[in-house]
C-alpha cells in the first residue's frame, strides 16, 4: 500500500498530508505527500477556500500526489458534494500532472466514467477491496493502479485478494 495515513519510517510511500497544514508547512515535511480531501470531511470544509489550497498545494516539490479523493456511499456526505470535490481534486491533478489516490466505498460505478474520460491520470485504488465483476471491469485501463492496505491481511480477504491477483 504506497498509500499512508501515518509516517512511515523506511520504505517508499506517500503520506496523505490532508489538508490542515498551511503550504509553507506542508513543504517541510521530510517525505512525499499527497494534498488533497477525503470524502468523510467534506462537511466540514469551504468549497473556494479548498480550491485555493489545493492550488497552491499541489505545486509544492514533496507532493507526489492528489488526494486521498473518492467516493463513499457509506459516509453521511451528500453526493453531490462528493462530485463537487472530487471533480475538483481530479482538475487540479490534471493540472499539475500528479495521480490521484482514490478512496471508493460502494461507488466504483461513480469513478469508472472519470477512469475512462482522463486516460491520461493515473488512478491509484487506495485499500483496494472491490468484487471480481468490479476488477475486471477496471483491469480493463492503463491508468489503473491497485494499492492493498492491511485488510489484504484479513482471513476473509486472502481468499478474495488472491483470485484477484489472477486475473
Amino acid at each position: 500500500n504506497i498509500h499512508t495515513h501515518s509516517k512511515m519510517r523506511e520504505g517508499v510511500f506517500i503520506r496523505n498530508a490532508f489538508h490542515i497544514l498551511p503550504p509553507e508547512k506542508l513543504q517541510a515535511l521530510p517525505y512525499n505527500i499527497s494534498v488533497g480531501f477525503h470524502p468523510w470531511l467534506l462537511n466540514k470544509i469551504d468549497f473556494k477556500i479548498a480550491h485555493q489550497y489545493l492550488e497552491q498545494a499541489s505545486k509544492l516539490k514533496n507532493v507526489m500526489a492528489i488526494g486521498e479523493a473518492g467516493f463513499d456511499n457509506v459516509a453521511h456526505v451528500p453526493l453531490v458534494l462528493q462530485y463537487a470535490f472530487f471533480e475538483l481534486q481530479i482538475a487540479i491533478a490534471i493540472q499539475c500532472q500528479r495521480p490521484i489516490i482514490i478512496h471508493c466505498v460502494r461507488a466504483y460505478h461513480l469513478l469508472l466514467p472519470y477512469i475512462k474520460k482522463n486516460n491520461t491520470v493515473i488512478f491509484i485504488l487506495h485499500a483496494y477491496s472491490a468484487d471480481e465483476g468490479t476488477t475486471k471491469k477496471l483491469l480493463q485501463y492503463e491508468n489503473v493502479f491497485f494499492s492493498f492496505g492491511k485488510n489484504m491481511f484479513h482471513r476473509t480477504m486472502i481468499d478474495k485478494q488472491k483470485k484477484l491477483m489472477h486475473m
